[in-house]
């Protein structure tokens, strides 16, 4: 029996990354708790010779390996940036501590 399941995201990306075929689809997400974060899905994208049309899929070939670095790398980049400016903003939106 397999209990794997497929993952759908139920929201729009809120960021794309191509590189080559590689393509990284960053979502933002909210755990149970509240809390939330960024995670990204990886996915290959090319060309179908027999249609003509951009196909797509999640397995990859030894020749996608600088590709599939380059954008991880890339949507892990994005996610620091992204973290550290809503730490900023969380930070500047809170009331000042004056010290006693």
């Amino acid at each position: 029996m397999n209990d794997k399941k497929k993952i759908t995201p139920k929201t729009k990306a809120e960021h794309s990354i191509r590189c080559g075929e590689a393509t990284v689809s960053i979502y933002v997400r909210q755990s149970n708790a509240g809390f939330v974060y960024y995670d990204y899905l990886l996915g290959r994208a090319w060309r179908s010779q027999t249609t003509g049309t951009e196909a797509h899929g999640s397995s990859f070939f030894e020749k996608n390996e600088q590709d599939v670095i380059r954008a991880v790398h890339e949507a892990s980049a994005w996610i620091r940036t992204k973290m550290q400016s809503g730490l900023a903003n969380q930070q500047s939106d809170a009331e000042p501590v004056t010290p006693e």
